[in-house]
């Protein structure tokens, strides 16, 4: 099932990046990178990870910016 959900965050990916909506792009992101890691392709996975800090911005002040960042942090620490 990680497979089929990769192909889905695959997906989401490419209609996100033209919607403008940088959040919905991040967690995606984060949600890549978490099935790469159950899939055992951990390079790949810290690469989506990284992806998502750089689209989320480093002095948002908003909730969901701040969560997604510290999620993002969260699985990076598990990839390492």
């Amino acid at each position: 099932r990680f497979q089929e959900g990769l192909e889905y965050t695959k997906k989401a990916l490419r209609r996100l990046q033209d919607s403008g909506n940088r959040l919905a792009e991040a967690n995606a992101c984060i949600h890549q990178g978490v099935l790469l890691y159950m899939l055992n392709r951990f390079q790949k996975s810290k690469e989506c990870l990284l992806n998502a800090l750089e689209i989320l911005p480093e002095n948002a002040k908003d909730r969901c910016f701040l969560r997604a960042r510290g999620q993002a942090y969260h699985q990076i620490a598990l990839v390492y």
